[in-house]
């Protein structure tokens, strides 16, 4: 689940970078974001009791970042910071949870 939404991230910054030299799709990126979004709900649904409640900041955080493609005017790495924020989380409480 944690690499579908890292996968979602990258390309959420591959894009940021692209666009900074002029190019960049925001409509593929927006595509694969939603891919990855979609791979990484199925394996926490997969994974059982506890582990949705426990996704919920780092599936916001990557759907904050899918939205923001519509809405930003200028995309920047840093926009993904809240995700590393709640990425850490989610590690620890899969950590606590093995």
């Amino acid at each position: 689940m944690i690499e579908a939404l890292t996968d979602a991230v990258i390309g959420y910054e591959t894009l940021a970078l692209a666009e900074g030299g002029g190019g960049g799709d925001r409509a593929a990126a927006a595509a694969e974001i939603r891919a990855a979004w979609h791979r990484a709900q199925q394996a926490a649904n997969r994974m059982g009791a506890g582990l949705p409640s426990a996704a919920r900041p780092a599936m916001a955080a990557v759907t904050a970042l899918h939205d923001g493609l519509a809405t930003r005017e200028v995309l920047d790495e840093s926009d993904a910071d809240p995700w590393r924020e709640a990425r850490e989380e989610l590690q620890s409480w899969c950590r606590a949870h093995d």
